[in-house]
């Protein structure tokens, strides 16, 4: 009913509503009757609305659209999907969320940018930090432009540039005084989900 456009707010004759009657009776109704921040549209669903929940990062909400059978890729009118909606407005858990649910970030929305694009235009350090670290490539191309580091460079966005390129790096003394290398993180290492590995860096 929901898939079609029903209206959990509609009371009947005694003031009842299909939302106030779930409340009180069954809580895993209640779950998808609340619709308190992305409102339903009050017609049958369309592949715009996962985009448009994902921009005001409702994850409870995307998550209800794609158990009603959305596409996780499904695109709005600009062809924008979910991730890239996410990405651009800054909901990082939202964005991991949807990669985990096998969103496609290298999907390009009308205008040729992807997720990491958006992540990157919208000056979202955090997001792009968290694209990154899921296996999104830095040197996806992006229509027009070139790569999202192209982009954080036309932007003057500096924490992004130094985010962008990866975490690999070869640290050579070329002086003659002894070189002190320090090396800073932002959380705490877990040494179940390293995302620091060593690699050879040839020059």
């Amino acid at each position: 009913l929901l898939l079609h456009g029903a209206n959990p707010d509609v009371a009947n004759a005694c003031g009842e509503t299909p939302l106030g009657l779930a409340l009180t009776r069954n809580s895993t109704l209640a779950h998808w009757l609340d619709w308190s921040r992305w409102r339903l549209p009050l017609r049958p669903l369309r592949d715009e609305d996962l985009p448009d929940a994902a921009a005001v990062g409702d994850l409870d909400a995307v998550t209800r659209l794609l158990q009603l059978g959305l596409s996780v890729d499904a695109t709005d009118a600009r062809g924008a999907t979910a991730l890239i909606r996410a990405a651009g407005a800054g909901h990082a858990a939202l964005a991991v969320h949807l990669r985990e649910a096998g969103a496609d970030f290298t999907r390009l929305a009308h205008g040729g940018g992807h997720a990491l694009a958006a992540a990157v235009s919208g000056r979202r350090e955090a997001i792009v930090r968290t694209l990154l670290s899921h296996g999104v490539s830095p040197d996806l191309r992006i229509a027009g432009i070139g790569t999202s580091l192209t982009l954080a460079c036309a932007l003057g966005e500096a924490r992004i540039v130094e985010t962008v390129p990866g975490w690999t790096h070869t640290i050579t003394n070329v002086g003659d005084d002894e070189l002190i290398v320090m090396l800073w993180a932002n959380e705490t290492f877990d040494r179940a989900r390293p995302d620091t590995v060593a690699m050879k860096v040839h020059p």
